[in-house]
């Protein structure tokens, strides 16, 4: 199934969907911030990146929760297969990637789980359009 990962998502109101990167938090020093754990403190921003289906497909194929159950840590088989598949999406050179349909199966099970309603019905009509 060939694929148009250039599509870009829209908000309820049909507008371009405003985009948002997470970075660390520094202070004055330039050091991170970091909690009790020693984790880095991350923050959303405004991004002047348009969100596509493509960014949509890497965050949930780079995200470290486990889709079947949240609270079990994820399978290495499933580790590997969600990088194989980033990097093949990642790689694709002119925005279009064919795609066999158990990858399409793996992506529409990973958008459901773990993206809001209206991100992944969109990215489901996007990824199945004709």
């Amino acid at each position: 199934m060939k694929i148009d990962l250039s599509q870009v998502l829209k908000d309820i109101d049909g507008k371009v969907m405003g985009a948002s990167e997470v970075v660390a938090v520094v202070n004055e020093k330039s050091n991170f911030i970091v909690n009790n754990k020693g984790q880095k403190i991350t923050t959303t921003i405004p991004s002047e990146k348009e969100p596509t289906l493509k960014s949509t497909l890497i965050s949930v194929l780079l995200s470290n929760v486990n889709h079947d159950n949240k609270d079990k840590e994820i399978e290495p088989t499933e580790k590997a297969k969600r990088y194989a598949l980033f990097f093949k999406i990642n790689n694709a050179t002119d925005d279009k990637i064919e795609l066999e349909a158990s990858e399409v199966v793996h992506l529409e099970e990973l958008l459901w789980a773990l993206e809001p309603t209206l991100i992944a019905g969109q990215c489901r009509e996007m990824i199945n359009k004709k």
